[in-house]
């Protein structure tokens, strides 16, 4: 079951807008619209708690307006800074993440900043709205401040984008729009920085309510919405699916914390699976980030794990994206996708169990293995078991780690069904990827099916 718990709390009159969750920190811009001061808070995912010190106050005027208390912010990895802007002005400012002086790095060309996200490669998108038309655009900046695309999002209607979000990989960038009263749809945007090759689509409409946001989960390569589902008969808003189907209901009484009065302007998730999302509560002076576990434990490789790869086994941290491991099977494949979390503070769901040699059997595992506690394990023919099974068999398998930090990685490859790994000197686990599990009584273990 999905868990909500409040997070970094706020003062009143703050507007959360959006934040940068970076490196098991995350960054919360803060602009007081009442006493029209701004500083850049530091909290820890860990602890919940501001970290002691690293505040920052800035007092300037490009920054601090008080018809727009909202100020907007995005990290520039190609450069380790932050990008800032307050959403009534036109300028851009850039704060380096170690510390220093806020700088004015450009002059945007659009009077109004709605939302701003940065690619890994430097590029700077940007959702401009000229309050004279209205007219809504997305621009995108290179790393050195150049305007190098400007366009509209136009399906024979008004699509007015309002937030922007980026896949899997940088080349795929979903804008949630507006469509009339009311009603969201999300654009498909493919190689957006690129004029040439430039491509757009509804991916996916009808979405309802005032307040919709959209969040990349990149643990399980999908999307999720907020969304009121009853809207307009009634309701509250949910976070779900794009088909619609509940993932989190704020408004359970089963959950952690009921949240009277809600707003989804931008939601994330971290390196762990936690949806953050910020509130304001109407009937109470505080304004916080609320986190939600979404109950998906990782299927992932505990730190230190050797994977076998055409130049022999590798301590998994050290392998990246479109390097080659060998399968099961002895093929070399390429890495598609390699997921790197940290958890903090695990619970049961999350921290890793020891599996030694022998613990089912002789030669079952055939070597002490390392795993999250859903990474299934090959015991026979195309019978797997997983650690948290196995633990209820052997009181050799044992889970440790509880209550402190970890670091998992996930390692996806083209077809999740045939590229199986193997890991420390002959034992195979499954990839990352969708799968589906059938207990099979006979076999006393789970075989993996295609649905």
């Amino acid at each position: 079951m999905a868990t909500i718990q409040q997070f970094a709390q706020i003062s009143t009159n703050v507007q959360l807008a959006n934040y940068v969750i970076l490196n098991g920190l995350i960054y919360v811009p803060k602009h007081n619209g009442v006493s029209n001061t701004f500083s850049l808070t530091t909290y820890n995912l860990a602890s919940n708690l501001p970290v002691v010190g690293a505040d920052v106050s800035i007092s300037n005027p490009g920054l601090l307006s008080s018809a727009y208390s909202t100020t907007l912010i995005a990290y520039h990895e190609y450069s380790s800074s932050f990008y800032l802007n307050n959403s009534g002005t036109s300028n851009l400012y850039s704060l380096p993440i170690s510390g220093g002086a806020l700088t004015l790095v450009a002059t945007l060309a659009t009077n109004r900043v709605v939302n701003m996200i940065c690619d890994k490669p430097g590029n700077l998108y940007i959702i401009g709205l000229d309050i004279s038309i209205p007219l809504f655009e997305i621009f995108v900046y290179s790393n050195s401040y150049a305007l190098e695309a400007r366009f509209t999002l136009s399906f024979g209607s008004v699509y007015r984008p309002y937030l922007l979000v980026f896949g899997q990989n940088d080349n795929e960038l979903y804008a949630l729009c507006s469509v009339g009263a009311n009603s969201n749809a999300i654009v498909l945007i493919t190689n957006p920085s690129n004029n040439a090759t430039r491509t757009t689509s509804v991916f996916k409409s009808g979405l309802n309510g005032r307040s919709v946001s959209i969040a990349y989960d990149q643990l399980n390569s999908r999307l999720v919405a907020s969304q009121n589902t009853d809207y307009p008969s009634g309701g509250n808003q949910k976070i779900t699916d794009l088909n619609g189907q509940v993932i989190a209901d704020p408004l359970n009484p089963d959950v952690d914390l009921p949240l009277p009065e809600q707003t989804f302007y931008s939601m994330q998730f971290d390196d762990s699976g936690n949806l953050y999302y910020p509130v304001e509560m109407t009937t109470s002076p505080t304004n916080f980030l609320a986190r939600v576990n979404l109950g998906a434990p990782p299927l992932c490789l505990a730190e230190g794990t050797r994977v076998l790869t055409p130049g022999g086994y590798i301590p998994v941290e050290q392998l990246k994206k479109h390097d080659y491991i060998t399968t099961s099977d002895g093929r070399n494949t390429m890495i598609k996708h390699i997921h790197h979390s940290q958890h903090f503070n695990v619970c049961e769901l999350e921290a890793p169990f020891m599996v030694p040699a022998d613990a089912l059997a002789i030669g079952v595992p055939l070597h002490d293995v390392r795993l999250s506690p859903d990474h299934l394990v090959l015991v026979g023919d195309d019978c797997w078991l997983s650690p948290r099974h196995m633990a209820k068999r052997s009181d050799k398998v044992v889970q440790y780690s509880l209550g402190e930090s970890i670091h998992y990685y996930a390692i996806m490859t083209t077809n999740y069904f045939e590229d199986n790994l193997v890991i420390e000197d002959g034992v195979v686990v499954e990839s990352y990827g969708y799968r589906h599990t059938l207990y099979d009584e006979t076999a006393n273990a789970y075989r993996r099916a295609k649905e």
